[in-house]
């Protein structure tokens, strides 16, 4: 269970942020009875976390709430019917009936699914031949998966005809480049970054982004502006290393996971993106067997 680390109201630590609505984060955490990958949800305003998908002997994992705040996509990793290979499931669960549903499976591993704004498509990544493939589902016609290229780490930009991405294409490249495919020609153009685990804000005015600074041994948080400006966002100890940086819709904060590097305990932090010296601020940490994944920070409407 997570042991949580604030007594305040964690909103109140988000100063200014009081008229604010609901915003819960979806994330992963490993059951140490079963040894499986399971859903959770964490509310900013209570500080309180809830199961939200539990199923034995299979992992779920990479979970990332729609725009509406109705609909949880998620990879499901279970054994597939050849002992010698698993099955990986791109699944849509409806928060208010508990309803699942399946929209592609393969042997192949599949990871990173987001929304677009609009709900209606979700771009996701696929492991083929031991190169990372991104690719794009209509949810609305359900008509086949289209690949767009070959990278890591999508994210919508806000109109929905382009896509972020990392050009980090196989588990062991270095470092990629911060990319843009536009969706309406086809074309990949590379925006000069070094970093991973890109996500775009709201509007596309600024992105925050993971990178290895030259003065630093592990991973920080960066951001760069609608002017190109860039800036740290985060300073983590030489055991630390900072990941998965999220804008949380409505506010100028900023989620991230600290992961020490020694143990894999992970915590969630937030930081202000425009302030001169940002400050990280620690909603909660877990247990050394525990982690939180890197899912877009939603507002649930009425919640």
């Amino acid at each position: 269970m997570i042991r949580l680390l604030i007594v305040i109201p964690v909103l109140a630590a988000l100063a200014g942020c009081e008229s604010l609505p609901r915003q819960v984060l979806p994330y992963v955490m490993d059951d140490p009875q079963t040894g499986t990958l399971d859903l959770h949800l964490y509310d900013l305003e209570s500080g309180i976390s809830r199961a939200l998908i539990q199923t034995r002997g299979c992992d779920e994992y990479d979970p990332c709430v729609d725009p509406l705040g109705s609909k949880v996509v998620y990879i499901t990793k279970k054994p597939n019917e050849d002992p010698d290979d698993v099955l990986y499931t791109l699944t849509v669960y409806e928060l208010e009936t508990g309803i699942d549903r399946e929209y592609a499976s393969s042997t192949n591993r599949m990871s990173s699914p987001v929304w677009s704004n609009n709900g209606e498509k979700i771009a996701y990544v696929v492991e083929r031949d031991g190169k990372f493939q991104i690719n794009v589902r209509d949810l609305a016609s359900n008509s086949p998966a289209r690949a767009i290229g070959f990278g890591s780490a999508p994210s919508w930009r806000q109109d929905g005809q382009a896509i972020f991405y990392s050009s980090k294409d196989t588990l062991d490249a270095p470092v990629g480049e911060l990319m843009v495919h536009d969706l309406r020609n086809g074309l990949n153009q590379s925006l000069a970054l070094r970093g991973n685990g890109f996500s775009n804000l709201a509007r596309g005015t600024s992105i925050v982004y993971t990178t290895l600074p030259y003065t630093r041994r592990n991973e920080a948080i960066w951001m760069i502006d609608a002017t190109s400006r860039q800036k740290r966002l985060s300073s983590p100890g030489k055991t630390y290393r900072d990941t998965n940086p999220v804008h949380i819709n409505g506010t100028k904060f900023v989620a991230f996971t600290r992961t020490e590097v020694a143990t894999g305990a992970s915590s969630l932090f937030v930081v202000e993106r425009y302030a001169t010296d940002p400050v990280e601020t620690l909603l909660f940490e877990a247990k050394a067997n525990a982690f939180t994944s890197g899912a877009t920070l939603i507002t649930l409407p009425g919640k």
